[in-house]
């Protein structure tokens, strides 16, 4: 619980683009129709921001696509205080006052923040482990503000400049997380999500509770649901297949599978 706001409480693994991983629990995939109801229940519950209730520490990353950043801060009041968590600021003007209003405002464009919190918001449902948890989301007369759980490690970026040079230790380093992305993204596709926009910012890292890494995925804002694509650029143009660009429906599985390609390279 934060300020008073109360945390919301995988389908048979679909074939194709990434290797097996263990069984998940069963859920029907997410659908476009769920996640805009979704979206559209989370924007009536947003609620007032006060800035007694978090203290802020430094910025983390700049938000570029959603006009804002990514702020440190620390919970003052409740349950949660003293707990570090990464807060979002996106100003009113962009992401409006719901999903509906913003496709009124913008229509067409590739990013949508409400998509991102529908997803989010459905995820944590589903107990989705590489998932960040979606705290609350607060406004005040200028800005909105998503409060989620902090990845202590920062974004896989970092991990490729902080890690040894390139070679055998290095890449026996990496292993275990890639594994680990492969599977969580693969976890994703079989909820019926593809992210489709897979990279070194939106891959976090996190020490769990025996100190190992583990991944969470972030910025689900060009995410579609269900496998099948209209073709139209998405993601950022080093991670993006060549069937993107091609101006025909494509598989949105493949494409992460592409970017991930792009991403354990980058690593190595």
């Amino acid at each position: 619980r934060v300020q008073g706001h109360h945390l919301p409480p995988h389908p048979p693994p679909l074939a194709g683009s990434l290797p097996k991983a263990a069984p998940m629990a069963m859920h029907a995939p997410l659908t476009s129709v769920s996640l805009e109801e979704s979206a559209e229940e989370l924007s009536r519950s947003v609620e007032r921001w006060e800035n007694e209730g978090f203290g802020y520490l430094r910025n983390l990353q700049q938000a570029v696509r959603n006009r804002g950043r990514v702020e440190l801060m620390r919970c003052k009041q409740g349950d949660d205080a003293g707990r570090l968590v990464a807060v979002k600021r996106m100003p009113n003007a962009w992401v409006q006052r719901g999903p509906r209003a913003f496709e009124e405002r913008f229509p067409g464009s590739s990013e949508q923040p409400w998509r991102d919190l529908g997803i989010l918001r459905e995820l944590n449902r589903r107990a989705f482990p590489a998932a960040c948890q979606l705290l609350g989301v607060f406004r005040d007369d200028t800005v909105t503000y998503v409060v989620t759980s902090l990845a202590t490690e920062g974004e896989l970026f970092a991990w490729c400049k902080k890690t040894t040079c390139p070679g055998r230790e290095r890449e026996a380093l990496m292993m275990p997380l890639v594994r680990q992305t492969i599977s969580v993204v693969r976890d994703l596709h079989g909820h019926g999500i593809a992210h489709c926009d897979l990279s070194l910012e939106n891959i976090l890292l996190t020490r769990g509770d025996t100190g190992d890494l583990q991944v969470k995925l972030i910025d689900f804002g060009m995410s579609s649901a269900g496998r099948v694509r209209q073709g139209g650029e998405v993601g950022k143009p080093s991670y993006q297949p060549p069937e993107m660009h091609l101006g025909r429906m494509y598989d949105a599985f493949l494409a992460d599978a592409f970017a991930l390609g792009v991403v354990f390279f980058a690593m190595a």
